[in-house]
Formats: structure tokens, C-alpha cells, sequence
């Protein structure tokens, strides 16, 4: 029994390695088209990378319109990111939400449409289930940040949300995954424009944001 569980652990380990190795070796280019969060929205990255990644699967849906009338939002101060968008992104005053919330935005239009492709998401989605994923020729929602510099979060603001202090990002963002060539990643990116990214310097600020990601299914 003990040689058995010895086994099943290897078989594992080397089917992990496997898929690590496969992810990074074999080029994906999805040829997503992108587009600027501005002027409309200027704190929209979230809405963009959602009617990006929704329009790239079929189900196409205008930044604006997502961020109107799908997206969960509520004031600062009375709604954690992950239930919502804090503020408002079409302002100056928005502030950004996580995957719980874009992924139910994004699945209360779905429901809508005559399709089966469903938004998803979970705690610590690791970098090669999104690598994974995108070789299933489905993009992919990550956070990371703007200015590709290590998470900061605001000294002189604080949301009070249900007895938790929450200091926000000042420089959160969301972009969409759509390719992986030579230990580079391509972001699809609203505020940077499209750009290829090293996995040396995107991994390390996936990892520092939560691992946090919203990914297709059905």
C-alpha cells in the first residue's frame, strides 16, 4: 500500500511537471482584439477586460453597456471588492472590484444570451491553470498591476466593510491573457495597449495580487 501511495505521488509530480513543461514550451497566439478604457471609462479596466474576453468567445457586449447594467457596483465604504465594483468606473472616483464580482456581472449577461458559455472563477487560481486554459483557446482574466510594479495600496484611504479596514490598490489592474510565446505573456491590455510581458516579471505580481483570475467554461 505504501509503494502504491510512493507511486500515485511520482505519477502525479511528473504529470504536473508535464503540464508545466507543455504550458511554457508550446506557443499560443489567440489574436484577441483590445481596446482603451478611455475616455468612457477611466476606471473600467475590469468592464473592458470582460467585453473583450466575452466578445473573443462570440458573445460580444460593449464596455460601456457591461458597466452600466450588468456590473455590481456600490458606494466606497459598504461593499467588499469581491461583491462588487467600488464606485463607479465611467468616473474618476471608481476604484476596481475582484473576480466574484466581474465573474457575476459577466454571467448575469451570459444568462441572457443564447449560449452555454458560463464566466468562472475560484480562490488562488494558479499561473498554469491559466496557461492551461489559454492553450484550451480560451482567454483569460488576471490581476495584476498598471505600472507592472509590486501591489501598493493607498496609505490615506480606508473602507470600513462589516468591521474589516481595507486599504484599496492604487495601482490594481485586470487584462485579459491571450497568448504565451517564448516565457513571455500577452496582455491585452486597456490602459498599456497590447504588450508581451515577460513571465519573470508577470508571474511574481500575479502571484503578489491574489492569484486572482476569471476563466471560461461550457
Amino acid at each position: 500500500m505504501i509503494k502504491f501511495f510512493k507511486r500515485l505521488i511520482l505519477l502525479v509530480v511528473l504529470v504536473w511537471i508535464a503540464a508545466i513543461v507543455y504550458v511554457l514550451a508550446v506557443p499560443v497566439e489567440l489574436n484577441i482584439q483590445g481596446r482603451s478604457q478611455y475616455p468612457t471609462l477611466p476606471n473600467g479596466c475590469e468592464s473592458v477586460a470582460a467585453s473583450v474576453a466575452m466578445s473573443a468567445q462570440g458573445v460580444p457586449i460593449t464596455a460601456e453597456t457591461f458597466a452600466a447594467d450588468y456590473l455590481p457596483k456600490a458606494a466606497a465604504g459598504t461593499a467588499n471588492p469581491e461583491d462588487a465594483y467600488i464606485g463607479d468606473p465611467s468616473s474618476d472616483s471608481g476604484y476596481y472590484c475582484y473576480p466574484q464580482a466581474l465573474a457575476r456581472g459577466m454571467n448575469a449577461f451570459l444568462s441572457t444570451q443564447n449560449t452555454s458559455l458560463r464566466a468562472k472563477t475560484h480562490k488562488l487560481v494558479p499561473l498554469t491553470e491559466v496557461l492551461l486554459r489559454l492553450h484550451m483557446n480560451r482567454p483569460v482574466i488576471v490581476w495584476t498591476t498598471v505600472d507592472d510594479e509590486k501591489p501598493a495600496r493607498s496609505e490615506s484611504v480606508v473602507w470600513n466593510v462589516n468591521g474589516e479596514e481595507i486599504h484599496p490598490y492604487t495601482n490594481l489592474h485586470a487584462v485579459v491573457i491571450d497568448g504565451i510565446d517564448d516565457f513571455q505573456v500577452h496582455l491585452v491590455d486597456s490602459v498599456n495597449g497590447d504588450r508581451w510581458l515577460p513571465l519573470t516579471t508577470f508571474a511574481p505580481l500575479y502571484y503578489q495580487m491574489g492569484l486572482r483570475a476569471v476563466y471560461f467554461t461550457g
